[in-house]
């Protein structure tokens, strides 16, 4: 299977202590230029979190999968961030794949 910017867009929030959260989205096509989808990753300790996301273009990412070195798939640059959760808050962070990720 060749790149078409359809597939599962996997988001991952790393806390800097305790169990990482993965989040998928099946069938997400990033070809339009306005593509756009929110992740709820759900409640996470009020502590730095990394965040990684990118786009598993021909679905071959491991089930635990939470970055991708795939010329097929598509990664942002930089390919994580560091997000700062308040307790009680929503937040949010955009992401933008463009480059390839090998």
């Amino acid at each position: 299977m060749e790149v078409d910017g359809v597939g599962t867009l996997i988001v991952t929030a790393t806390p800097t202590m305790g169990t990482p959260v993965r989040k998928t989205f099946d069938g997400a096509d990033m070809k339009p230029p306005t593509a756009s989808y929110g992740v709820d990753i759900g409640c996470v300790p009020p502590s730095p979190l990394m965040v990684d996301v990118f786009l598993d273009d021909n679905g071959n990412a491991a089930p635990t999968a939470s970055t991708s070195s795939d010329y097929r798939d598509s990664c942002g640059n930089p390919r994580s961030t560091s997000v700062s959760p308040i307790a009680g808050a929503a937040v949010a962070t955009t992401f933008f794949l463009a480059n390839s990720c090998d």
